[in-house]
């Protein structure tokens, strides 16, 4: 601290103390808490000559070796967060970065520097820059390396560019833009630094244009403090509630200057913390002032220059500016800037002594001003404990802290439409008077009203600040940045230790939103109190996420903009003219000027001219206000001249710029619309000389071009309207396919456990209901969900009517039923069975439906998964059915797939004769959201073992690498030897334990993207490639590939062109993947590895398929399109990772929500409509007779024999019920017959009359049963 106090402070002030020189350690400072320690050298070689403070790469105690001991023993204490799996990456590596000199400052990258090159055994040297006039006796203010360190980095990237990167300000970042990185591509690749939480703001504070060159550390802009007590003396002795207008702001402070504020008997002060450190000062004020009155319509409206002018005219020639004005030279005339001392005295000690009202500074300085120590006066210095002799009090005694509060704003505002100031209101319509009133947008009833008068508020985020700015010199070493960029990032992503001061005393701010959410808060409670802590919250917040915010001007020279107004207002205030420049002007006011005063271009010194101040509080000045505006016109003018250029051109350039940084377009080039006048006056000229020269060919070929342009523009503007029309779809289908799984689309249905097993089997759902043996869930919400265990039960069905004629499922089910009620010690009665054929309507086709769009949320929502695949045979095929046909089948692989991607795998089993066995037994999952529940592990021999935790939580634990058989594979022997990690095809072996989210309707797991086959997910280290554990890897990669799965309606050819199942499957598919990438490096990190190691997003999710018609014509129909493309680019917005859209997404997904499809859609191949099909199968099949002359007995005969034919297409796959298909059986039965007779019947001259009246009839009814089957296949009326 004393150190520290020599470099900051004058020789008059107490250096600041840190928290460990005996401040009171009341909210949780932990003692000893000390500034980084530096040891000093001078840098040799380069253009600069600097002091350096050179921070040691690591203890003495503990060198960074990176044996194999190293990494198993120190690794893991120092490899977390995003740098967890860099143990000794970058070992030998060195990095050189430019830090600003004050450690406040720089704390963010002090912080993090010695666990960073622990783990990663690189070597970050982080030098503070010491402009060379500080060297030596030359002392200088201690913040004079902060403000000139970008002029230090400039110089260095200009020259021997000794830096591999430099921490500046964020106003120095447009000085490095030239010559530093941008960071673009590294954000986007860098989902890990999660920039969409650093607040927009701060982000746009360190962007140059469309380039990103720094990553910030820091968030500034104005903010204030009031004393408490005398708020309320304030309210007692003049009746004036707290000041929220800039005007009773300055009636406040000026109510309490030069009144004893501490009772020690001397005047003190309404405002402190005001004077002109560094480029900044009274023009801070002045605009959070201007910007209250001339800007209520957002930030587009601006408040330094019109933005509807080409001239970039000022707004200062107006009544808003002018009063802003005034208001500013008020409250500077109410502090305590006309008294000595350093920045310690007026930023620090003036106020926590008790010496003024308000507080008026950056949030930084406020932030830590606030936490430093009680508001009070000691005998002596407050240290060690020493007791307060004064301090404010509440009417019963008690401390009074004093309140951080919003910042001012005003009751008028300026309309320049009008010309004239006008009074706000966030009311319109009838009751509004619009001749002294005007709608104000950006108002918040419960902050900004008060007594029918509301308030615009406009957060001022000033140019100068921001004081902690990391850019990448590109110059440097690819290695070397890339190093750099790895330890930006790790320091960013875990500054919150930082800006919340508990790693010592800072004047950075919290930048992220994640600093302020409630996670964070056990991190600011202490050492901030609770009330600091909401107010500095909720100020944050507002100011980061306000559309009506003043952002720091950001023209070229923007220095020189801002020098300028300082200038003129210090002759605004004080008598101080001539003077050439800002420092000229701040020095003029101390006697002796700058050779007495050296900080006094700082706003410090210690021989203020008393006289000048006493003038200037009795309004004499060297400037009025007119006297203001007219010179600001014509210095803006020509520091605009010199960055942008003299004339039109310059002024025009210098309004875009202007525009841009306020996010409006840019200007139309007047230049460019002369030359496009000229262009267009020569092509007429030239046109002119071939009508002359033939009037004829001329006018053809005039013909021609219009009317071929017209037809290019109609087909562009068709084409156009498409893209936008199936943008637009695409967009929608992204939206609906996110809805599509957050709630069911039918209710849930379920059997209680113990009234499944007493059905004797399935059971279809209507025989249920009527039984009123069914429960029905409206919504994932419900707290049925959090009071009852549900179980999934997925299985393929084995007969065409009924999904298990011989009870092989039914028996295994209820075994693993019972298992799970004995493990678990649930009672029967509180577990609920979802199974297809009892839970979906078998007879309402259009329910039916909707719960088949439910079954991907349903499957994901329920606690246990299981399977019942046992080994039987399909009842109507006579194919053996087991767990791997089980696992062939597309739905069966989406509800897996669902389940998967939402609740992890440790909750997935077969049911078997013997109870529950684990679907992926070695698998390590990172199961998304963990909680109080842990779910089922294979546990003792393959079984599971479950233990109730609460009234909903179960428990499932099994030693660490219990495996089991995998598909038909046997488990594999005890002791099997572990094989390394990375093998390409590995078993997985399950974590003892693992925590799953409770409740059913948590977050679901957000997730991944890119897909084709995937390679075997990663394994915890395991044995040999073992055929189980190949198994395992296999099973596992099926299961995750839905799309190329089987499908009956596909074996089918879709009758009468019902949509494919693949087509319905499309969005809830999408919805699923959606979660998976949109948390990709979270708690769906694994199957996101998992469907990306694979390959590409077309395999898994291919734009289009093969669709085989009834008439056995394939044709190629959309299925996912742009889907997954469209939603990977929606959520990377929505993750800050780019603004805009990287490009059109014009092709929609399929859409199941049509009926049968139109015959203009239908297969063109020729074919006569009526036609009977049973030719045309007699035709192709072959036990057909080729005898002309076969009876019609034979005939009938083959009909008999084959009317069921062998295919596992049901009478119920066209959407017919059950009692429908018999009768039309019996139908189809008659045409059949009545075809076949007239087909082979012997036609010779001696039939007789009776026989063809006989056939004809036949003939008649049989073409009629045809003509409606076929309407029906056509989906016809």
């Amino acid at each position: 601290g004393h150190l520290i106090s020599q470099v900051l402070c004058l020789k008059r002030d107490t250096g600041p103390k840190d928290f460990a020189d005996g401040r009171p350690g009341r909210r949780g400072h932990r003692a000893g808490a000390t500034m980084p320690e530096n040891g000093a050298r001078r840098r040799p070689g380069g253009l600069i000559s600097t002091f350096v403070f050179l921070t040691s790469v690591a203890a003495a105690d503990t060198e960074i070796s990176c044996t194999a001991a190293y990494k198993r023993d120190v690794c893991p204490l120092h490899c977390t967060g995003t740098i967890a799996n860099m143990c000794c990456a970058n070992y030998g590596q060195t990095a050189v970065m430019m830090t600003v000199p004050s450690p406040w400052h720089a704390r963010a990258v002090t912080a993090r520097v010695d666990q960073f090159q622990r783990c990663t055994g690189g070597e970050i040297r982080l030098e503070q820059y010491i402009p060379d006039f500080c060297r030596g006796e030359g002392f200088c203010g201690g913040f004079a390396g902060l403000f000139e360190v970008g002029l230090g980095a400039l110089e260095d990237a200009k020259g021997a560019s000794v830096y591999d990167a430099y921490m500046t300000q964020a106003m120095d970042v447009p000085l490095l833009s030239e010559f530093v990185e941008d960071l673009v591509p590294r954000i986007r690749d860098a989902p890990e630094l999660r920039w969409g939480d650093v607040m927009a703001q701060v982000r746009r504070a360190n962007a140059v244009g469309s380039k990103q060159a720094a990553m910030p550390f820091d968030f500034d802009f104005v903010n204030y403090i009031l004393r408490s007590d005398l708020v309320a003396l304030y309210a007692e002795e003049t009746g004036r509630p707290e000041p929220r207008t800039f005007e009773e702001l300055a009636d406040f402070g000026e109510y309490f200057m030069g009144r004893d504020l501490n009772a020690d008997g001397e005047p003190d002060f309404g405002f402190c913390a005001l004077n002109g450190a560094g480029p900044a000062g009274p023009q801070a004020m002045l605009m959070s002032v201007a910007a209250a009155k001339l800007q209520y319509l957002g930030t587009e409206q601006g408040s330094f220059f019109d933005p509807s002018s080409k001239d970039a005219e000022p707004l200062v020639d107006n009544p808003a500016f002018r009063e802003a004005l005034e208001l500013t030279r008020r409250v500077w005339m109410a502090s305590l800037d006309s008294e000595p001392g350093g920045w310690v005295f007026k930023h620090e000690t003036a106020w926590l002594e008790g010496r003024c009202a308000v507080y008026n500074w950056l949030s930084g300085s406020v932030s830590l001003v606030t936490n430093m120590r009680d508001v009070g006066r000691c005998d002596g210095p407050c240290e060690g404990g020493a007791p307060f002799v004064w301090q404010p009090t509440k009417p019963d005694g008690t401390y009074m802290p004093p309140r951080r509060v919003f910042p001012p704003g005003s009751e008028t505002v300026y309309v320049r439409e009008l010309g004239e100031m006008r009074r706000c209101t966030a009311e319109i319509g009838e009751g509004v008077d619009e001749d002294t009133h005007v709608h104000c947008p950006h108002l918040d009833a419960a902050r900004d009203e008060r007594g029918g008068a509301w308030i615009n508020r406009v957060p001022y985020f000033y140019s100068a600040y921001q004081h902690a700015s990391v850019s990448i010199n590109a110059g440097a070493p690819t290695a070397r940045r890339d190093l750099i960029w790895a330890f930006a990032v790790f320091a960013n992503t875990e500054a919150l230790g930082v800006v919340s001061q508990n790693e010592g005393p800072t004047y950075l701010d919290p930048f992220r939103r994640s600093h302020l959410d409630e996670e964070a808060e056990r991190w600011w409670l202490p050492p901030w109190t609770r009330a600091n802590y909401e107010d500095m919250r909720a100020t944050l917040l507002w100011a980061g996420s306000s559309a009506n915010v003043l952002p720091g001007l950001a023209l070229d020279d923007r220095d020189g903009f801002e020098y300028a107004l300082e200038k003129l207002l210090w002759q605004y205030f004080l008598e101080v003219a001539p003077c050439a420049d800002h420092v000229a002007c701040k020095c003029a006011s101390y006697e002796g000027g700058i050779g007495e005063n050296p900080n006094c271009g700082y706003g410090w010194g210690d021989f203020p001219n008393a006289t000048m101040w006493a003038r200037a509080r009795a309004g004499h000045a060297s400037l009025d206000e007119d006297g203001v505006v007219s010179a600001l016109v014509d210095e803006y003018r020509r520091v605009g001249e010199k960055a942008y250029g003299a004339g039109p051109e310059g002024r025009l350039a210098m309004a875009n710029a202007y525009r841009e940084s306020i996010g409006l377009p840019r200007f139309a080039s007047e230049h460019h619309e002369s030359s496009s006048k000229h262009k267009k006056r020569h092509r007429r000229l030239v046109k002119s000389l071939y009508i002359a020269a033939g009037v004829v060919a001329g006018a053809l070929l005039l013909a021609a071009l219009v009317v071929g342009g017209r037809a290019v523009r109609r087909t562009y503007a068709k084409a156009r309207t498409l893209e936008i029309q199936t943008s637009a779809v695409v967009e929608k289908q992204c939206d609906e396919a996110r809805n599509r799984i957050r709630n069911f689309q039918a209710p849930f249905v379920a059997v209680p456990a113990s009234v499944f097993v007493e059905l004797g089997g399935f059971q279809p759902h209507e025989q249920l209901r009527d039984e009123n043996k069914l429960t029905f869930v409206d919504s994932v919400k419900d707290d049925f969900f959090n009071n009852y265990l549900t179980v999934f039960v997925s299985h393929q069905w084995l007969g065409r009517d009924h999904p298990d004629p011989k009870n092989a499922q039914y028996k295994v089910v209820c075994v693993a039923l019972r298992d799970v009620a004995k493990q678990s010690g649930r009672p029967m009665a509180e577990i609920y069975v979802w199974l297809d054929f009892l839970s979906i309507p078998q007879r309402c086709k259009a329910v039916q439906r909707l719960n088949i769009f439910s079954l991907p949320c349903i499957a994901s929502s329920v606690d246990v998964f299981v399977v019942a695949a046992p080994k039987a045979t399909h009842a109507f095929t006579g194919e053996a059915c087991d767990a791997a046909t089980y696992r062939a089948r597309t739905w069966c692989r989406a509800e897996i797939f669902a389940h998967c991607a939402r609740r992890g795998v440790d909750v997935m089993f077969y049911a078997t004769e013997k109870g529950l066995r684990p679907m992926f037994p070695k698998l390590r999952w990172r199961t998304p959201k963990a909680s109080a529940r842990r779910l089922p592990a294979p546990g003792g021999d393959g079984d599971v073992t479950i233990q109730t935790t609460s009234t909903k939580s179960v428990t499932l634990d099994a030693p660490a690498g219990t495996t089991a058989a995998v598909a038909g594979v046997p488990a594999s022997p005890p002791g099997a030897t572990p094989s390394p990690r990375g093998a390409p095809s590995a078993s997985f072996e399950m974590s003892p334990s693992v925590a799953v989210e409770a409740s059913p309707h948590h977050s679901p797991a957000k997730a991944s993207s890119l897909l084709s086959p995937p390679r075997i997910p990663r394994c915890a280290p395991c044995g040999e490639q073992t055929p189980e554990a190949l198994a395992a890897a296999e099973t596992f990669r099926s299961c995750l590939d839905v799309i190329h799965g089987q499908l009956t309606c596909c074996g089918c050819r879709h009758p009468a062109g019902q949509p494919c199942d693949r087509e319905e499957l499309v969005l809830p598919i999408m919805g699923l993947f959606a979660e998976i990438y949109q948390n990709r490096r979270g708690e769906t990190r694994d199957i996101y590895d998992a469907l990306m190691e694979g390959g590409s997003v077309e395999y898994y999710f291919p734009k289009t398929f093969e669709y085989e018609t009834p008439f056995g014509q394939v044709l190629t129909r959309p299925l996912f399109g742009d889907l997954p493309r469209a939603m990977m680019d929606l959520i990377d917005r929505e993750q800050g990772l780019h603004e805009k859209k990287r490009t059109a997404y014009v092709i929609p997904g399929a859409d199941t929500r049509r009926e049968a499809p139109p015959l203009e859609d239908l297969p063109s191949r020729t074919r006569t409509f009526a036609r009977p099909r049973f030719f045309r199968q007699q035709t192709l099949g072959s036990h057909i007779t080729t005898s002309s002359r076969a009876t019609s007995r034979h005939s009938l005969a083959y009909v008999a024999d084959h009317s069921d034919g062998a295919s596992e297409c049901s009478p119920t796959s066209d959407g017919r019920g059950l009692e429908e298909s018999r009768t039309n059986d019996s139908r189809s039965m008659e045409k059949r017959r009545g075809l076949a007779r007239l087909a082979s019947a012997p036609l010779d001259a001696h039939s007789s009359t009776e026989s063809l009246l006989e056939m004809g009839a036949a003939a008649e009814r049989a073409l009629g049963v045809c003509a409606e089957e076929s309407k029906e296949d056509f989906g016809l009326p």
